[in-house]
This record gives C-alpha cells, structure tokens and sequence, in this order.
C-alpha cells in the first residue's frame, strides 16, 4: 500500500503514536523505492529557511553566497523526504509546504539566480504527526489546518504499534511484560500513557546486554507516573524509586 503510494509519488501522511515506526518505516520505503532520503523535525524553533536555505557571506568582497537545504535539493532531484513532527511546525514553514506541496513549485527569493524552482518527478513528500487535531498527550503539537490536511487527503494512513514487528524485534520477555501493560493501560483508560515499540526496543537492549528484568523497566516506566495513575494498575513507589505491587 504504502510502497504504491510512493511509487505512484503521492503526497503522504501519517498518524501514529509516538515511537510506532513511522520515522523507520520512512527510511525502509526510501530504500525499497531507490530514493534518496531526507528528513527535517519541524519544532516550533525551526524557521522557513530550514525548509528553503540561506545565504551566507563569502570573504570574496563581501558576497553572500546561496546555501541549499536537503529538502531543495530533493525537491529538484528527486527523492523521498520526510516532514517529522508536522502538528508542530510553524506557520510560515506550513505556507512554504502548502505551496511546494500543492503547486508543484516554490519561489525562494534568496536563491537569487534562479528563484522559481519546479519539483521534480520524482519527489515525494510524507508527513508524519501523532496528532492532527491536538490533544494533551501530545501538548507541543497544534492542529494541522484543514487547507495541509487537504493536500495529504488522498494518500492519509493511520500507524499503531505492530504486534508483527514487535515479535520481531523485541525480546520475548519484554513483550510479554509490554503488551500486559498496554491492555492494562486501555482496560484502566489512562489517558497520556503510551508503552510504545520504541521503549520496548530499549528494554530489549538491557535485557540482552545486562539480563535486567521487570523491576529495572518498571523503575523507568514508571517514573514519571502519578499516584493515582501507578493505583489503577496495583502499584506503588517507594522512597527509592523501586516500583512494587500494593
């Protein structure tokens, strides 16, 4: 599905949960597909010439010379370039998106020989968010507007965690202790918590590389958990940190 999407150079967008693999899944279909790849996070620090360049003065009698961005010279060359993070982008690098992704062209002054620059066939754009309406869980993220949404209508795909994947990758002892917390964290309805494929992976590492087991994992997890959060699920903390059953 994806794989088609691309090859068929559609403008993409996907929506997951934080850590499902929408960043690897982006690089592994750059590779099936023979793209080159790029990629930007779009905090709310990051400026439109993050997307377009910038000019940078030369020593030669105080020239300015213009600096290409990865994302110019995709968008040129052809590639698949991924828009991490795009609820939290800025309004000025959205109107630079709308436009490259809409129209198929952008106008960048500063690259002053040559301003209006034509996308290249083979370009393609994914976007990647957790959310595209905001929620608490993802509090630095805002709503994406509608005029963004519209221009990934056509090719929109929601991500979760892969059972498949995880039996893949993550130790089984891991797994078991993960997916147990997941369902508990659904059957409880604690809204903000997540165990995601990424944490897991990091559990998986200290269990091979140092046989740590669930008191270690639940000492992390936990951590940042409220009282009446580590109640729901029958646990306490204790002065140590220890994480241990009520």
């Amino acid at each position: 599905d994806l794989i088609s999407l691309v090859n068929w150079r559609s403008n993409i967008l996907l929506v997951g949960p934080a850590g499902c693999g929408k960043t690897t899944i982006c690089k592994t279909l750059a590779k099936a597909c023979k793209l080159d790849y790029g990629f930007i996070s779009l905090s709310g620090g990051v400026s439109e010439n993050n997307l377009t360049g910038c000019l940078l003065p030369v020593e030669e009698n105080g020239s300015f010379r213009y600096i290409a961005t990865r994302f110019i010279d995709l968008f040129l060359n052809g590639g698949l370039f991924l828009l991490d993070d795009l609820a939290g982008a800025s309004a000025d690098c959205m109107l630079v998106l709308n436009s490259a992704i809409a129209n198929a062209e952008m106008y960048v002054s500063q690259r002053y020989q040559d301003q209006h620059l034509k996308r290249h066939k083979d370009f393609v754009i994914i976007g990647a968010t957790n959310t595209t309406h905001g929620s608490a869980m993802y509090s630095g993220q805002e709503a994406i507007d509608g005029s963004t949404l519209d221009r990934f209508q056509g090719a929109t795909r929601i991500m979760d965690y892969s059972k498949t994947l995880e039996k893949k990758i993550i130790h089984p002892d891991v797994l078991k202790w993960g997916w147990a917390l997941r369902q508990q964290i659904k059957d409880k309805k604690i809204i903000n918590r997540i165990v995601s494929t990424r944490v897991l992976e990091e559990f998986s590492k200290q269990k091979r590389l140092g046989n740590w087991g669930s008191d270690k994992w639940e000492m992390s997890m936990f951590a940042t958990w409220r009282v009446d959060e580590l109640n729901k699920i029958g646990k306490q903390r204790l002065d140590d940190g220890a994480i241990v059953a009520r």
